[in-house]
């Protein structure tokens, strides 16, 4: 039988945590990575969601990338998507073995759940 952590196992995912340079968001981010995925974090400074991102890296062994947003305004939100996708864009098509972005297929569903863009 499978440990229950087993099946939180989130190697070769992806992930973006709003708010995810400090507080709950900063827990989620870490626990994402430490259960094995790629994470995009999000701050309203970029200098906070830089360090946060670089201290999550470091103590996981994974990817992560800190990005700024407000995601009270639309267009901030709007652009946080693009760069995500950008993000996972590149990351995907840098290896092969790595299955389709889900912080991609995430923010198109975001995009349509808030009629952005």
């Amino acid at each position: 039988m499978d440990s229950v952590l087993s099946q939180f196992q989130l190697t070769n995912r992806r992930a973006l945590v709003t708010g995810g340079a400090r507080g709950l968001g900063r827990m989620m981010a870490d626990a994402l990575a430490e259960a094995g995925a790629d994470v995009a974090i999000t701050s309203r400074t970029i200098a906070s969601a830089q360090d946060a991102a670089a201290e999550i890296a470091r103590a996981t062994g994974r990817k992560v990338v800190g990005l700024e947003a407000d995601v009270s305004r639309a267009s901030d939100v709007t652009r946080l998507v693009d760069q995500a996708e950008d993000v996972a864009r590149r990351r995907s098509t840098s290896s092969s073995t790595t299955p389709a972005s889900t912080s991609a297929a995430q923010a198109r569903r975001w995009r349509r759940r808030t009629g952005t863009r």
